[in-house]
């Protein structure tokens, strides 16, 4: 009895995270812009149809593709600022 309580829990815990693994990478991948759009959609099918190894693929090499969103806007305030 003692034994399966630990098992449900660890297998709870690694639940937990491979849900939290799940929406940062949906969630960060929403709020990137990307060079070219269709890249974002590949990369939201990836997060949500390759299971986790998609999702760590996306944390390790999607993320360095695309900027969040208002460091884009803030760039281009800059450039008309010094314009």
């Amino acid at each position: 009895m003692f034994l399966m309580i630990i098992v449900v829990s660890v297998l709870l815990l690694i639940s937990a995270g491979l849900i939290f693994i799940f929406v940062w990478a949906l969630v960060d991948c929403l709020r990137r812009e990307f060079n070219e759009p269709t890249e974002q959609i590949v990369w939201i099918v990836v997060i949500l149809f390759a299971g986790t190894i998609g999702q760590i693929i996306y944390l390790i090499i999607g993320r360095k593709n695309g900027k969040i969103k208002e460091e884009v806007k803030e760039q281009s305030r800059e450039k008309k600022e010094l314009k």
